[in-house]
């Protein structure tokens, strides 16, 4: 019988799906926590390394369409982000201005910070969340 499923002692198999949608969602919440820090880091560690556009100074200015340079600290300082129960997670940059560099300006090319750390990191984001989760789910 194709797609057929065979459990053998009902208690067992009971016992076993208890609990499961706790396991799930502790298990999503602990992954989504580390794909924030992953985010977090990612955007930090590249803004730290920008570079590559004009200098200003003894400022050295970020390309376009890269990470924006760190000048003051303000804004690498503000990259932050929350888990919100199992369902969701966000992360930014906490600065009035972070809007301005991810998106550009008329006098400005973007630098997408988050867009840029999402996708250095989508692969090993997509790992935790179905390893942490796989694992609570099994071990819980």
């Amino acid at each position: 019988m194709s797609g057929a499923f065979e459990a053998r002692g009902e208690g067992r198999v009971l016992s076993q799906l208890e609990g499961l949608d706790d396991r799930f969602k502790i298990g999503l919440r602990a992954a989504s926590e580390m794909a924030v820090q992953v985010l977090v880091r990612q955007t930090q560690a590249g803004m730290q390394g920008a570079g590559g556009g004009r200098v200003y100074g003894g400022h050295q200015a970020s390309a376009p369409g890269g990470y924006s340079a760190v000048e003051s600290g303000a804004m690498i300082g503000s990259v932050d982000g929350e888990v919100d129960g199992a369902e969701q997670f966000r992360f930014g940059i906490g600065v009035f201005y972070g809007v301005y560099h991810e998106l550009g300006t008329s006098k400005m090319e973007p630098r997408p910070n988050l867009t840029l750390a999402v996708n250095a990191t989508s692969g090993t984001i997509q790992n935790l969340l179905g390893q942490i989760t796989f694992n609570m789910i099994v071990g819980g």
